[in-house]
């Protein structure tokens, strides 16, 4: 007995460690599947996917002692042998820890194949720690979210080894705030507890509205005054501005406003104005009724949805248990209300069939009851094919022109149903009226088959038999002799008295329209390729069924032709004609004008043609004509060029014919050429000094335009990396067409700026730096390329074999230069992150008396011809500058409705610096 107490003690010892060990110190709110699916449904990805480390603050940072279990983390145990994957959140700009967010974890796996939810929390701390214990190593996201800041992502966190990762460190950016009023618009009276929120630009029927942890909403106070705050980037829109160019305006969101008593209304607010938005609610009228099932029964939880002009999302409510419904005031309109069963459940489970209303708001309250009425009409019926056989698959739809309108209320009712395997079908509900029956089969657009109508309510029994002709065809390939089983094309039947107009689409080589109307059709083949075929003079009667047609599809192929050396305003004046040689029975000839010209300067069009052999002609009224022949081969494309060689007018220019090649002797296919003449070749105009051409496949061209003298030219390989530029001479005398062939180099010097200060690349709002590629021997400039943005990076190609020097130049940052370097063109010469120090940086951040931040703001430095253009935006009232003058300067800052204030300051090279202003009112 002694031994027996003593393991029952040692059982109840060790169980109680256990609880400690595997026990939460906090219990997580809980979470519903509905709501994780939620979460992971908005998932998008962040900027920066590196897994950043605490740098200035560490766990330790709050005082406490650091243990490896301190006091307040919520964290999850699996077993004693997991991996632990721990760090905090904190704000990105004060850097105080978040005690209140929502995390995610995501597994992706030894191999980041595949991506599982592992964790879905709410976590409270109050110094913003998070620690779980997983079950096994692999990739690994974390997704943080709170109610005021933007969501962050950290991916491919690899967690292995016996500790993990435990020094995580998550920066979440405030991100901007909206502010403003909601009010009565009728007395201007403040609207309390109304739910304000951003309107989802990608749905426009669905507001940002759920957990609170996760989205950005808010209710406004006593007084109507609301804050959104943790806004990200609003929706994009765009302008035409003068020099026809679309541009891209700022962001702009739809902040919408709802409450019980007034109808919802919205406001579009700017990015430049974000305060100060008032949104006026004015009262509505509402509908409200009862829904009953098909036994008379009051129905719960049916979901009745009215949509119409002024709803930003629209208005649901749910019946009640005694079947009573109320929905959200609305602004007077035509609005279609809808009530449906909740969930999957079928007519038989549910009990409630589905009805669909409009109705009229003018000046009152509409009551609409739905289920079961006198007037309403149960059809049953089966559609009978040509062969009196039942039709499977079809689709019935019942469409009411006769608008009834009574008490508000417009009765129209559109009913869909599809026959079973016996050709059945069932509609309930129906309202006593005359309604349009269309019948739509498989592969085939709708026709109109009779008129239904129903005097007076019950069940109507109808048997549907098919009227009109059917044409059944094949289609054959006109290349191969067999059926052509590409269901890509389509069938038109046009009826030449009143161009009615039937449609299908043929399946594995043939096709079938049903309920035709007596007359005579034209019937016309359309393939992929827009080539199409015509059968004319079909005559079809009641009840004949036509089963003898072949339609042949002409396959053909696509003609690309381009015409250049020309003035935009000349290509636009040509015209081409093209023409079948060996037509027979078809249309001979396609008269072609206009096209698109593209940034060379080139006239280009895409025709799609018959296969065979074909002419074209290309004429301009005041240059002449040129023709070409040419052969369409089945589903390849076909190109034609024309210069200003091949016209009388220019045979006295110089043509210049040549090719590129590579070291190797390959070809640089569609390579283009812009050759730019020299300020000293006499003989041209303006507009002539520039001749842009493209080689073809063999990289062979033949351009004209050209006067003895030297020029200048620039090449864009067909993958759009730009080699370094040659220089050609053309003698005096020299013989047209002139030759030039050019090897091109394949050496390449490529690699990435970034400052040195920030740690960053360059982005689109830093200064701009100029790359110089020099020779070391003469010192001249090889090549030269301006970086601003992209990501800093840079990229010569086409290099001869030498030695050169790489040198940075910008009047934002110090200057670089390179020891020379050696370009064999066998192995790309790659700098890597090349770094920049900054002249002048410093970070100023403008403030009102309260402390909040001020948007839109003028700073200049003394001495510094640098404005706006220079700066780029951290946050709201916070700004970075670069090549500012170093010493002892001054800033000034002006805002309109604030005074102007002036600042000493005294910059260092290559040191951070930060300014505090507050404005105060003026």
């Amino acid at each position: 007995m002694r031994y027996t107490a003593a393991l029952f003690i040692g059982l109840i010892l060790v169980g109680g460690a256990s609880l400690l060990i595997f026990k939460p110190f906090e219990t997580p709110e809980p979470e519903t599947p509905a709501a994780a699916k939620e979460a992971e449904a908005r998932e998008t990805g962040s900027p920066d996917d590196d897994a950043n480390r605490c740098s200035e603050k560490s766990v330790e940072d709050d005082g406490s002692e650091a243990d490896d279990e301190p006091s307040g983390i919520l964290r999850e145990s699996v077993g004693l042998g997991g991996f632990r994957l721990a760090g905090r959140v904190v704000d990105k700009e004060s850097g105080d820890p978040i005690e209140r967010f929502h995390c995610m974890v995501q597994w992706q796996g030894k191999e980041s194949v595949t991506v599982e939810l592992v964790r879905d929390l709410m976590i409270g701390d109050a110094a913003g720690r998070f620690s779980f214990i997983l079950k096994e190593p692999g990739g690994y996201n974390i997704i943080v979210r709170t109610s005021r800041h933007l969501e962050h992502r950290l991916n491919d966190l690899w967690v292995e080894g016996e500790e993990g990762l435990t020094d995580l460190c998550v920066e979440l950016d405030p991100g901007l705030t909206i502010s403003g009023r909601v009010l009565e618009d009728a007395t201007g009276q403040p609207v309390a507890r109304a739910l304000v929120g951003l309107e989802d630009r990608t749905d426009p029927n669905q507001i940002l509205l759920g957990r609170p942890e996760a989205t950005v909403h808010t209710y406004t106070d006593d007084q109507g005054a609301f804050t959104l705050s943790g806004v990200g980037p609003g929706h994009k829109s765009w302008k035409y501005s003068f020099r026809h160019r679309w541009r891209k305006r700022s962001g702009s969101w739809c902040v919408a406003a709802l409450h019980d008593s007034f109808a919802q209304g919205c406001a579009d607010v700017e990015f430049k104005k974000r305060e100060g938005i008032e949104i006026r609610l004015k009262p509505g009228y509402r509908v409200f009724g009862r829904a009953l099932d098909d036994t008379g029964k009051p129905k719960e939880g049916v979901k009745v949805a009215l949509a119409g002009p002024g709803t930003t999302i629209d208005v649901l409510a749910l019946t009640r248990k005694d079947g009573g419904y109320r929905t959200q005031p609305v602004l007077p309109g035509m609005f279609r209300v809808t009530a449906q069963p909740l969930g999957d459940e079928t007519e038989e489970d549910a009990g409630f069939t589905g009805e669909s209303w409009e109705i009229d708001l003018v000046d009152r309250d509409v009551e609409l009851n739905f289920g079961p009425h006198p007037d309403h009409v149960a059809l049953k019926g089966r559609v009978i094919d040509y062969t009196n056989e039942p039709a499977t698959g079809v689709e019935v739809l019942l469409h009411d022109w006769d608008r009834a309108k009574k008490d508000g209320k417009v009765a129209k009712m559109d009913r869909l149903a599809v026959t079973d395997e016996n050709g059945f079908f069932e509609m309930k509900k129906l309202m006593v009226g005359r309604y349009w029956t269309f019948l739509e089969f498989r592969h085939q657009s709708r026709f109109l088959w009779d008129t239904l109508d129903f005097k007076s309510g019950g069940i109507e029994e109808r048997e549907i038999r098919l009227k009109g002709g059917v044409i059944k065809a094949v289609v054959l390939d006109s290349i191969t002799g067999g059926l052509y089983e590409n269901e890509s094309c389509r069938v038109y039947a046009f009826r030449t008295q009143n161009s009615k107009r039937y449609n299908c689409y043929p399946k594995k080589g043939r096709f079938c329209l049903r309920g035709l109307e007596p007359g005579t059709y034209n019937l016309i083949l359309k393939l992929e390729d827009n080539t199409s075929t015509e059968r004319e003079g079909i005559v079809v009667t009641e009840g004949c069924v036509i089963d003898d047609l072949e339609l042949v599809a002409c396959r053909g192929g696509n003609l690309r032709y381009r015409i250049t050396g020309f003035e935009r305003s000349v290509l636009r004046r040509f015209k081409t004609r093209l023409r079948l040689i060996d037509s027979t029975g078809r249309k001979r000839s396609i008269s072609q004008s206009r096209g698109s010209v593209n940034d060379y300067g080139e006239l280009v069009r895409v025709t799609a043609l018959e296969a065979g052999t074909w002419e074209a002609e290309f004429t301009h009224r005041e240059i002449g004509s040129v023709k070409r022949r040419f052969f369409i081969v089945p589903e390849t494309e076909t190109e034609i060029v024309v210069s200003k060689a091949d016209f009388p007018r220019y045979d006295g220019a110089i043509t210049l014919s040549g090719r590129l090649s590579f070291p190797d002797d390959s070809p640089a296919a569609r390579a283009s050429l812009v050759f730019i003449a020299s300020p000293s070749v006499i003989g041209l105009s303006d507009s002539e000094r520039t001749v842009r051409g493209k080689t073809d496949d063999d990289g062979r061209f033949s351009l004209v335009g050209f006067k003895p003298g030297p020029w200048f030219l620039r090449v864009v390989l067909e993958n759009r990396t730009s080699p370094v530029n040659y220089d050609l001479t053309i003698p005096q005398a020299a013989q047209s067409p002139y030759p030039y062939s050019l090897v091109i180099a394949t050496g390449e010097v490529e690699g990435r700026l970034f400052n040195e200060v920030t740690g960053r690349r360059l982005e689109p709002a830093d200064p701009g730096c100029n790359v110089y590629l020099r020779e070391t021997g003469s010192g001249s400039v090889a090549a030269r390329q301006v970086v601003r943005g992209r990501e800093g990076r840079f990229h010569f190609a086409g290099v001869e074999q030498g030695i050169y020097t790489l040198s940075v130049s910008s009047h934002g940052y110090d200057s670089y230069r390179s020891v020379p370097f050696l370009v064999d063109g066998k192995m790309p010469v790659d700098f890597g992150d090349i770094p920049l120090s900054p002249r002048g940086f410093c970070i100023v951040e403008v403030v009102d008396m309260s402390g909040n931040p001020v948007d839109n703001c003028y700073v200049s430095f003394e001495g510094s011809r640098s404005g706006r253009s220079r700066r780029t935006t951290l946050s709201t009232g916070r700004y970075l500058y670069y090549g500012l003058p170093l010493g002892s300067t001054s800033l000034r800052v002006k805002r309109s409705g604030f005074k102007p204030q002036e600042r000493p300051i005294y910059l260092v090279r290559g040191v951070r610096h930060e300014v505090r202003v507050v404005l105060s009112q003026g």
